[in-house]
């Protein structure tokens, strides 16, 4: 019996034996590159979704492995764009478009409170939300 390969790499070998074909750099294998740091980096439980790429996009086969880097301000939640690069003889580089979405739980108040107002249990309830639609600045761990 033949071993079985996870789908991931065989897009990817698929994307590889691509490239080499046409001398362009394989759409696919950008967005694997891309999904694939994103995923590393990303909080345990979050699902990762990577967009797509214009198909017109055409650079030139990379001759090296390809590098991912982490978005500006390194904030991993949300819309992001991971920057790939290229570092062989055609360098080049381009951002991947990624969301990366968890869901937390997270305290909201039921009703209006006066500054100073002591918060009680019955003025709170527990919700899930994508982090992705929390405002900035949201905290994602209390401490008692």
């Amino acid at each position: 019996a033949m071993p079985k390969v996870p789908l991931s790499v065989a897009l990817l070998l698929a994307a590889v034996a691509a490239q080499a074909a046409d001398g362009w750099e394989s759409g696919i294998r950008i967005r694997a590159t891309a999904g694939q740091y994103a995923t590393r980096l990303a909080p345990e439980g979050a699902e990762v979704t990577v967009g797509v790429l214009d198909e017109r996009l055409k650079l030139p086969a990379c001759d090296n492995e390809l590098q991912a880097d982490s978005p500006s301000g390194n904030v991993l939640r949300g819309a992001v764009n991971i920057p790939v690069r290229c570092d062989g003889k055609s360098a080049w580089s381009g951002d991947v478009p990624v969301r990366i979405a968890q869901k937390l739980q997270v305290v909201i108040l039921t009703r209006s409170l006066l500054p100073g107002t002591v918060i009680t249990r019955d003025a709170m309830r527990i919700l899930e939300q994508d982090s992705a639609t929390l405002p900035f600045g949201s905290c994602f761990r209390l401490m008692a």
